[in-house]
């Protein structure tokens, strides 16, 4: 009665091993669910980051090319011409200065989208990590299960050697 008291034991201990076992791998696979997901939304965020910034250099060129217009139209309003080396050089200067300003504000877009990127080759990287991390613990979870089993079976035949001898 005892002998078959300790087997029951020892199965419901193994059916408790693999239940800690699974839900070791499941919340791996749900952790790695997880910074996939965040990965994904910061891949988005870059794509977005590079948009907003192609917009801001739109927008800065326009308001280089209406300062240009603006400079041009004062220096023929005041009697002199648009062509004059004043104005021209003036012109010359404020569309280096607004391309300048264009080129640093793509430039800043595709920055924060180069880190959004790192951030979610980053996350993903952690993700893997945490799934091997939890499978490792399952593996050890049913190892640790195994042995103590064999532990057990050993000792069920007393001192002629247990079940195996």
């Amino acid at each position: 009665m005892a002998a078959a008291l300790t087997g029951v034991g020892a199965g419901i201990s193994a059916l408790g091993t693999l239940g800690s076992a699974s839900a070791a791998r499941q919340a791996g696979q749900a952790q790695q669910a997880q910074f996939n997901f965040k990965a994904a939304q910061e891949e988005q965020q870059a794509t977005q980051a590079i948009a907003a910034s192609q917009r801001q250099m739109f927008d800065t060129n326009r308001k280089t090319a209406l300062t240009q217009s603006t400079l041009q139209a004062r220096a023929a309003a005041d009697g002199g011409s648009a062509t004059d080396a004043t104005p021209l050089n003036l012109s010359q200067d404020i569309a280096g200065r607004g391309e300048y300003l264009a080129l640093g504000d793509l430039f800043a877009g595709q920055d924060r989208a180069a880190g959004l990127r790192q951030q979610a080759y980053a996350d993903r990287y952690s993700g893997a990590a945490a799934r091997a991390g939890a499978n490792a613990q399952a593996n050890a979870t049913i190892l640790g299960g195994v042995g103590s089993l064999a532990s057990r079976f050993a000792t069920l035949g007393g001192s002629s050697g247990g079940l195996f001898g």
